[in-house]
């Protein structure tokens, strides 16, 4: 049964990714030499080191979790991949670029560190001064030098769930961007009853869990209504079921997120029991089941 998916001259073994953030080098120990993603998006990185938002950062709700670390991380400069050199997976790095003066670093680190796919990141809800823009017009001037700074890498860029609409979906095209991915988590916000204020100091956090698979699949169908770009799924993946359907409405990867940290375990289980499927229903390729409920 084949779980490959090849994608502008990527060979991933499987669809299954890591959604940005997820991973780190303790799951390099965890899985060891059986790693069961096609490929792995590691955090964001951003020009200069952010060190986060303050104060709480997870917490746990019944139907999922909420988050509000602000892209912590020590900036593109630092970005070492060295940990990840024997890794038989594809490396995607997800970065948020806010200005064409910061391009030229960016680019330079990509190239160093021989980096072939990024997701732009456009929607992270958590940032206290950075307000996710859902109209990108504005940022038009940007996407275009950013494609053609970084040329020969595949750019994908991250929409949140408020983001996708016709105007930013032909934006993203007409840039030259290779796909994107759908979608980051939602905004919500968290009340301590007992304090008397908001659970997370910058108030709104992001919001993921398996309740998003159904907002997922309609962006998506949306979205392929209006453009042919691959897309990378991403939101409330908790079994292969999950994957399947991202897949017949037309995804090509499908990103696994916050379910991890419950269940370290569940890309293998996902990994057989696609294969499995495949085998009861007789299919050979699982490239044969993309996009089969818009045609």
């Amino acid at each position: 049964m084949n779980l490959n998916i090849k994608l502008k001259g990527l060979n991933f073994k499987n669809p299954l990714l890591t959604a940005s953030g997820i991973f780190s080098d303790d799951h390099l120990d965890f899985y060891q030499k059986k790693l069961p993603y096609g490929g792995i998006v590691l955090k964001t990185f951003t020009y200069e080191e952010r060190l986060g938002n303050i104060g709480n950062r997870l917490l746990e709700i019944p139907c999922g979790m909420m988050n509000s670390i602000g892209l912590a991380n020590p900036g593109i400069k630092y970005l070492d991949m060295s940990l990840f050199d024997k890794l038989k997976a594809i490396k995607i790095i997800s970065i948020a670029i806010n200005d064409i003066e910061e391009i030229a670093l960016f680019k330079k680190v990509l190239l160093k560190n021989k980096i072939k796919m990024v997701e732009l990141n456009l929607s992270c809800p958590n940032i206290k001064e950075k307000k996710v823009t859902n109209d990108l017009r504005k940022k038009k001037e940007l996407f275009c030098e950013i494609r053609r700074e970084l040329k020969g890498i595949i750019i994908f860029a991250k929409f949140s769930y408020s983001q996708v609409n016709k105007s930013n979906i032909k934006i993203i095209e007409s840039a030259g961007f290779d796909g994107i991915t759908i979608m980051n988590t939602i905004p919500g916000i968290e009340i301590d009853i007992d304090k008397k204020e908001f659970y997370f100091n910058n108030k709104v956090a992001g919001i993921s869990g398996s309740f998003l698979v159904p907002m997922g699949l309609e962006r998506l169908f949306y979205i392929k209504n209006i453009t042919d770009l691959p897309i990378m799924a991403c939101g409330g993946v908790k079994n292969y079921k999950d994957v399947l359907k991202y897949i017949f409405m037309g995804a090509h990867l499908v990103q696994i997120g916050s379910a991890v940290f419950n269940d370290p375990m569940l890309p293998v289980k996902i990994e057989r029991n696609l294969s499995s499927y495949l085998r009861r229903e007789k299919i050979n390729d699982i490239n044969e089941l993309r996009g089969i409920l818009l045609k």
